[in-house]
């Protein structure tokens, strides 16, 4: 419908274009005097003929990227608080599951909004710092373990360095998700202005024009392509 209306309004266009050049070329006519209405009548028809615009592209709720973001992140983590005190089988995948979870929970507002590149690497970066505190915490185990089996032995050195493991990997984890809980909102608002940029590519608009040395009057046809 839009590009059949555009169609015709530039053949009108160019016509009345041509029957001006025409009226201006002609000699001895003296100087052209601006065109009658009737001359501009298929134009304005055919602007007045224009189809509605279509409607506004459906939008992205800023609050639910923050919900969605913030929810899935302590769904994750209750997983793994739950198979942490579970000691049959279920401990693996509650505990793991929920750290995998809460890896990619903090950008699920951004998986909403259509970045799904952010959400990859974000997630994966902690991903990358949940492990590095698993690791942490399993070195905490075998010092523990090492000083039960053998109370003369010192451990501080592979104390430390599983506390600073564990530390050091939630901290990442915890900044990089703070920062998606953070960025949820506006990426909702970024994903809507794509779609109206997009919607925008084809917006025409109409401006009469006149050409004062010829003594013409005429409309001109603008867009944003």
């Amino acid at each position: 419908m839009q590009l059949r209306w555009l169609a015709s309004l530039v053949t009108t266009l160019g016509a009345l274009t041509t029957a001006t050049g025409a009226r201006a070329d002609q000699p001895d006519a003296g100087p052209p005097g601006p065109l009658p209405a009737s001359a501009l009548q298929p134009a304005l028809h055919a602007i007045m003929m224009r189809p509605p615009p279509p409607p506004p592209p459906s939008g992205k709720s800023p609050g639910l990227a923050v919900g969605l973001a913030v929810g899935t992140t302590f769904v994750g983590y209750a997983a793994v608080v739950g198979g942490a005190y579970i000691d049959n089988g279920a401990f693996v995948p509650l505990f793991f599951g929920g750290q995998a979870i809460a890896a990619v929970g903090p950008s699920a507002g951004h998986l909403y909004a259509g970045e799904v590149s952010h959400a990859l690497l974000f997630g994966g970066i902690r991903a990358g710092a949940l492990m590095v505190a698993d690791l942490g915490v399993g070195l905490a185990l075998g010092c523990a373990i090492g000083d039960s089996i053998d109370d003369s032995s010192s451990n501080g050195d592979c104390g430390s360095g599983a506390t600073a493991l564990m530390l050091g990997g939630l901290g990442v984890a915890a900044a990089f998700g703070l920062y998606d809980w953070l960025d949820a909102a506006p990426a909702a608002r970024r994903a809507n202005q794509r779609a109206r940029d997009r919607a925008g590519l084809t917006a025409v608009s109409i401006i009469p024009t006149v050409d004062r040395t010829r003594g013409s009057t005429g409309l001109a046809l603008t867009g944003a392509f």
